[in-house]
């Protein structure tokens, strides 16, 4: 197994966790107030954490710059969609002030993933560097 299957492999499985990921939000964003699932923390950090984590798993499964600007607008997006919704669902609220926090969890995923891959790549050799000429 070479190093761009083994990249190719990373990619694939960030790309099944950021939709699952995604589908947890969606549902979890969509259920009555009563049935979702209660933390300790904040609905404000819950939502900066969730579309953060989600947000980098989609950068790191597809890094093209391009791809990682749609994220960024995708998140912004779906967390507006989302909370406009909420307001027809018994017991949840639509909070504009969740929609800013999400996207911005967003920007900061593909911020975060887009740092981390430049210093992975500074640190790590290249897998054809041992190859001389």
């Amino acid at each position: 197994m070479g190093w761009l299957d083994i990249t190719m492999k990373i990619e694939r499985i960030f790309q099944i966790l950021a939709l699952l990921g995604l589908c947890l939000i969606v549902i979890f964003s969509l259920v009555p107030g009563h049935v979702r699932p209660q933390t300790s923390v904040s609905g404000y950090v819950e939502h900066f954490i969730a579309y953060t984590v989600v947000a980098a798993c989609f950068a790191i499964g597809r890094r093209s710059p391009l791809f990682q600007a749609g994220i960024v607008i995708s998140a912004f997006a779906i967390a507006g969609l989302l909370e406009a919704l909420q307001s027809f669902i018994p017991g949840r609220s639509s909070d504009v002030a969740s929609t800013r926090v999400s996207g911005t969890g967003g920007f900061l995923g593909v911020c975060l993933t887009i740092l981390l891959l430049h210093f992975w790549r500074s640190v790590m050799p290249s897998p054809t560097s041992h190859i001389t000429r």
